[in-house]
């Protein structure tokens, strides 16, 4: 049950730091575009890169 719960753990952890990579570094590419179904000029927008 041990291997099981670390592959498990290990492959969320993964997905995780996927989406922060993608929604963080690659913010603009075509990839993340496709991800979240949004035109690239949409994710350009001032809107999406603001912190509030």
């Amino acid at each position: 049950m041990s291997v099981i719960t670390t592959v498990l753990t290990f492959l969320v952890a993964l997905e995780f730091f996927y989406i922060m990579y993608i929604q963080t570094i690659t913010t603009t590419s075509v990839q993340t575009s496709k991800i979240f179904n949004m035109e690239r000029d949409e994710l350009k927008g001032k809107s999406l890169n603001t912190l509030l």
